[in-house]
C-alpha cells in the first residue's frame, strides 16, 4: 500500500501506572518513547505521542495482527486499558492501524507480573461505516496558564440536526491541564456517516473565560457500544500541530468556538 511517514500513539493507563520506558513495536521496528510533560503512563492518565518513522521503512501492506506491539522495558508493571495507533502517509492521508480497548492484561519484564509485550490488533478504516460513537484524543499546550478548568464541548451538526453535543465530564484524567493528554469516548445522539458532514459540521466550544491552548486534537468515528474495541477508526479531525488560536469566552482572549476541519474522505 504505502510507506508509513508518522505514526501517532494514544493510550490510557488504568489502575497500575509504571515508571518502567515503553516503546512500540511494529514488525522489526521499535519506536522507544522518553519522559514528556504529560503524565506519563501514570494511573488514570492518557497520553499521546508521535514519531518520524520513515527510516524504518514500514509498508503498510506488510502489516498484520501480529505486527504492533506495546512493549515495556522495566519490570515496574503497567496495565494500558486502550492502546490506539494509527498513521500518516504520503499526500496527507492518515491511516488507523490497530486498537485495543478494555485490555486486562499486565505488562512487565518479570514474567510473574506480566508479558513484556501486548499485542494491538489491526482495525478497519471504516469507510461508509455507520458512527453510533467517536474517539477524541487532544493534548493541551504545556505553556503556563494555557489549561482550563471550564466546559468543553464537541458539537457534530449535518443538515440542521445536532449529532453530538458532548461536554467532556470530570475524569481521573488531568482534563485539559497544560501540557496534559486526554482520551475520551464519546456518545453520538444520532448515527451517521462520513458523508453526511459538511466542511463546518464539527466544532469545539468552551463555556469559561478561562483561556485554552490546545497543541493538538484528534478525532475518529467508531462503531459499537461503550469502550469496547470496535472494527473500525474512520478519521474525521487530524490537528497535530494547533494553529486555530485559543479559546475562551473573554473577548480579546480567544474564540468561544472553532470549527475543526475535516480530514479528505
Amino acid at each position: 500500500m504505502a510507506k508509513l511517514l508518522r505514526v501517532l500513539l494514544g493510550m490510557r493507563t488504568l489502575f497500575e501506572g509504571t515508571d518502567s520506558p515503553i516503546a512500540l513495536s511494529i514488525n522489526d521496528a521499535q519506536i522507544n518513547f522518553s519522559d514528556t510533560p504529560q503524565a506519563d503512563q501514570e494511573m488514570g492518565e492518557s497520553n499521546l505521542y508521535e514519531s518520524d518513522v520513515t527510516r524504518f521503512n514500514i509498508d503498510s501492506a506488510e502489516l498484520n495482527n501480529s505486527s504492533i506491539r506495546m512493549v515495556i522495558l522495566g519490570e515496574d508493571q503497567w496495565r494500558p486499558v486502550i492502546v490506539v495507533v494509527w498513521a500518516e502517509l504520503p499526500d496527507n492521508v492518515i491511516l488507523p492501524l490497530a486498537i485495543e480497548s478494555l485490555n486486562r492484561r499486565t505488562l512487565s519484564t518479570d514474567a510473574t507480573e506480566g508479558n513484556a509485550l501486548l499485542p494491538v490488533r489491526l482495525v478497519g478504516q471504516g469507510v461508509g461505516g455507520v458512527f453510533t460513537r467517536l474517539l477524541l484524543m487532544m493534548t493541551t499546550n504545556a505553556g503556563i496558564g494555557l489549561g482550563t478548568d471550564s466546559a468543553i464541548t464537541l458539537t457534530v451538526r449535518a443538515g440542521g440536526q445536532r449529532l453530538v453535543n458532548f461536554t467532556i465530564p470530570d475524569t481521573a484524567q488531568e482534563d485539559q491541564e497544560s501540557g496534559q493528554a486526554n482520551l475520551y469516548f464519546v456518545p453520538v445522539d444520532v448515527p451517521f456517516t462520513r458523508n453526511d458532514l459538511e466542511p463546518d459540521a464539527i466544532a469545539i466550544r468552551t463555556a469559561g473565560t478561562d483561556e485554552w491552548l490546545p497543541a493538538s486534537m484528534f478525532l475518529f468515528g467508531l462503531d459499537g457500544p461503550g469502550e469496547e474495541r470496535p472494527t473500525f477508526l474512520a478519521p474525521l479531525v487530524h490537528i497535530r500541530n494547533w494553529q486555530l488560536g485559543s479559546l475562551s469566552a473573554q473577548a480579546g482572549e480567544g474564540k468561544p468556538t472553532v470549527t475543526l476541519p475535516l480530514v479528505p474522505s
